[in-house]
């Protein structure tokens, strides 16, 4: 059975080779590279891969793909008979659903490290997180999975405007932590004030988030994202989207539908860039609370 601890966590980061980095909604085939660098520089004896999953779909849609695609990962590790004991999952936002699905998909085999959720999108009284959470080997997973790490921000626009607008009166776990204390999953919390609260201790780190751009984040609705995500696979995909757009016709009918395609490509960029800007002050949460 594993140690649960943070000091465990950090004792072993420099003995990590692997490190899957999964990405969240709307980045299928989008470039990772300033985060998987970013890993590059806590991980730095790993190699860092990014497993990219069916997410440039609708919310409710993705939602599904995320689960599936973590159960689709266990069945492949388990078929696989790999050993993964120096190897670290990293999910952020929807790919931390990925992860916490992944993980509770396991069963007792195979053993892994520990793992990482950097503003999960999911529930935080979610039947995963209970199951990520327990210690005891009568769980699926609580004498082969290593401590979770969850990354928690109460600053995540886009967990507080995005997520929270669509998912009524849950709270996720990426956005204020578990719903109550587990043994296995470690709360690193970045409060409104830019303190770190690590493992539940009294000790706290001084923390600068940056700005984050709450009006822009309020201005994006997963209702409007949807539409912007349908009319994009409509046109036949980001690429076809990006080309049609540029296309100056004088067919009124032909310019108003370049009208839409441009108006939904710039929420989806808008919405990347948030996205983006999130990503990263969880990745240097990470890399504070591992220090």
């Amino acid at each position: 059975m594993f140690d649960k601890s943070l000091d465990y966590i950090k004792k072993q980061v420099p003995a990590i080779k692997r490190v899957i980095f999964v990405p969240g909604w709307q980045t299928d085939g989008k470039s990772q590279k300033d985060q998987t660098d970013f890993l590059k520089t806590i991980y730095v004896q790993a190699e860092i891969e990014t497993r990219f999953w069916d997410s440039l779909r609708p919310w409710m849609i993705a939602k599904t793909n995320a689960e599936k695609e973590g159960k689709e990962i266990a069945t492949e590790w388990r078929k696989s008979g790999e050993s993964f004991e120096s190897t670290v999952f990293v999910g952020h936002s929807l790919g931390g659903r990925v992860v916490a699905h992944a993980l509770a998909e396991m069963g007792r085999q195979p053993l892994m490290d520990h793992a990482v959720l950097l503003g999960a999108a999911i529930d935080n009284d979610h039947s995963c997180v209970d199951l990520l959470g327990r210690s005891d080997s009568a769980s699926n997973i609580g004498g082969t999975i290593g401590p979770v790490l969850n990354c928690s921000n109460e600053n995540d626009g886009v967990l507080r405007y995005v997520y929270g607008n669509r998912e009524w009166s849950k709270q996720a776990l990426g956005l204020m932590g578990p719903a109550k204390p587990h043994v296995g999953l470690i709360d690193s919390h970045l409060s409104a004030n830019g303190k770190i609260f690590a493992d539940g201790k009294i000790s706290m780190r001084s923390f600068a988030p940056g700005d984050i751009p709450r009006e822009e984040m309020k201005m994006l609705s997963i209702d409007e994202l949807d539409r912007a995500i349908e009319i994009i696979q409509r046109a036949g995909g980001i690429d076809q989207a990006v080309k049609r757009s540029a296309i100056k016709d004088s067919s009124e009918r032909q310019e108003k539908a370049e009208g839409y395609i441009s108006d939904a490509l710039q929420s989806i960029y808008t919405y990347w860039r948030l996205d983006e800007h999130e990503s990263l002050v969880y990745l240097e949460l990470l890399r504070k609370t591992l220090q």
